[in-house]
């Protein structure tokens, strides 16, 4: 398994923000790691309808995620992961699963890095482990949008 881009969107995973993002990056199944979604047949046909026909989709518990990248089960796919709590990007990184470009469309906390994207200390403490396991953090809230790498300022802020 490859990930492609991983998603972080503290305040909502959406099927506008999914399909805007299915459209323009190859893939072959997209991972959302929301147990709120897994257990709600409802948004999982939402997010099926926003996922192309010729892409797979898994909308599993964080349980089940970590899981299934131990086992390698997603083999040698491509994958897009979409998740709201970066607490389990920390979870997969100390497993050894190489996450790579991580782009944090919005999260909330007291520490703001850029518009929309605020981290708590606990949530600064994890981006560095992130980028210490040699994944590139940054924020591009749209595709069209300039990416913003986030590394000096994830830095900055843990040193003050």
């Amino acid at each position: 398994m490859k990930f492609i881009q991983t998603f972080v969107n503290g305040k909502l995973i959406n099927g506008s923000q999914i399909r805007m993002w299915m459209g323009n990056l190859d893939f072959d199944r997209a991972v959302i790691i929301d147990a709120e979604s897994a257990a709600d047949e409802t948004i999982k046909s939402m997010f099926r309808i926003v996922c192309p026909a010729s892409k797979r989709l898994s909308v599993i518990p964080r349980e089940k995620a970590i899981s299934n990248f131990l086992s390698n089960a997603y083999g040698n796919e491509r994958l897009l992961l979409f998740v709201k709590d970066i607490s389990i990007l920390e979870e997969i990184s100390n497993a050894k699963v190489q996450l790579g470009n991580i782009n944090f469309i919005s999260s909330k906390g007291e520490v703001e890095l850029v518009k929309g994207v605020s981290l708590n200390k606990d949530d600064l403490k994890r981006c560095s482990l992130l980028l210490e396991n040699g994944n590139t953090l940054f924020s591009q809230p749209i595709p069209d949008a300039d990416r913003i790498n986030l590394k000096d300022m994830i830095l900055q802020k843990l040193a003050e």
